[in-house]
């Protein structure tokens, strides 16, 4: 494990007013950070914080040389999520372009450390073999959706700017669910859905969720801990759709939780790639960068749906 003097300078982070930008944003705060939070425009997640403020635009060099100006640590999380490809090319100017114009910035400006947010999505999950790492194949395919592949091709952008000499790392999370979900995200959505008693089925299938806030300690791990050049996965709990709506309307008191699964299906009856993966997420990187156990995200596993009149689920 590589052995760093803990950052003392600033922190900048890009993406700052996004879900896991909040969380990283006030846990920096809480631990004495100078912070500069940086993002295309304010949003309420920034609200009340002590922070300085710089808006900026992956897609302007210019803008981002200047938010990393006297940085110490940056901490890259800005990226552009999407299910429905890319028909406007944002998603690849933001999430490949837009890495190397921040690890250039990094570079020429003297910034000690860069940490980069990519994805579990920037593995190849169809043909991992059942269990993943940060060994397994990258998605390079062109059959996987582009924000996979942007994702595979932001961190190649990012070590191609390693060899240069810039000192980075990159972290992987899997499914992002926890506090401070302004916007809200598309789990979010999902949990107000469950909360108002709309949501009557959930798609057949699972993923790996992980607390926010454990991520967000991760990437400050990964600034004071991790090897240049490597990449972390960051996992949580396996839980399938159903498990995880049973695990919220027990912890919201709702009684709702859906009845139904819907067995979605794409040409030649393919569920979804997103739910496809059923193997474990193997976090032998993650003991080097943070040794402990994921938390539940404040969420008591239900053994079945809460009903009306039940009591809260025990704390395990």
């Amino acid at each position: 494990m590589s052995k760093r003097t803990p950052a003392t300078g600033m922190a900048v982070v890009t993406g700052a007013a996004g879900h896991l930008g909040g969380n990283l944003v006030r846990a920096l705060l809480a631990q004495g950070q100078t912070v500069r939070a940086v993002d295309l425009g304010w949003k309420q997640s920034l609200d009340g914080l002590d922070l300085d403020w710089c808006p900026a635009d992956l897609r302007d060099p210019a803008s981002i040389r200047s938010a990393l100006a006297g940085a110490d640590v940056v901490y890259h999380l800005a990226a552009v999520i999407s299910i429905s490809g890319d028909p406007e090319g944002q998603v690849w100017s933001t999430n490949v372009s837009g890495v190397a114009t921040v690890a250039q910035a990094a570079l020429e400006g003297g910034v000690r450390r860069l940490v980069h947010c990519s994805s579990v999505h920037a593995f190849d999950i169809e043909i991992c073999g059942g269990a993943l790492d940060e060994a397994s194949p990258r998605s390079v395919r062109e059959k996987l959706p582009v924000y996979d592949r942007s994702k595979a091709a932001g961190e190649a952008e990012l070590h191609a700017w390693v060899e240069k000499g810039l000192d980075a790392v990159v972290v992987n999370p899997t499914g992002l669910i926890g506090p401070y979900d302004f916007e809200p995200s598309r789990m979010g959505r999902f949990f107000l859905e469950l909360r108002r008693g709309k949501l009557w089925a959930v798609v057949d299938g699972g993923f790996d969720w992980v607390d926010v806030r454990d991520v967000a300690a991760a990437l400050m791990a990964a600034a004071s801990q991790g090897r240049s050049g490597e990449s972390y996965l960051l996992g949580g709990h396996r839980l399938s759709m159903r498990e995880l709506a049973g695990m919220a309307a027990g912890r919201c008191n709702t009684g709702h939780c859906p009845k139904w699964s819907l067995i979605a299906r794409r040409p030649r009856r393919r569920r979804p790639r997103s739910f496809v993966f059923d193997g474990p997420v193997e976090l032998s990187r993650r003991e080097r960068v943070g040794s402990r156990r994921p938390r539940w995200t404040d969420l008591r596993p239900c053994t079945a749906c809460r009903r009306p009149g039940a009591g809260r689920p025990a704390r395990p």
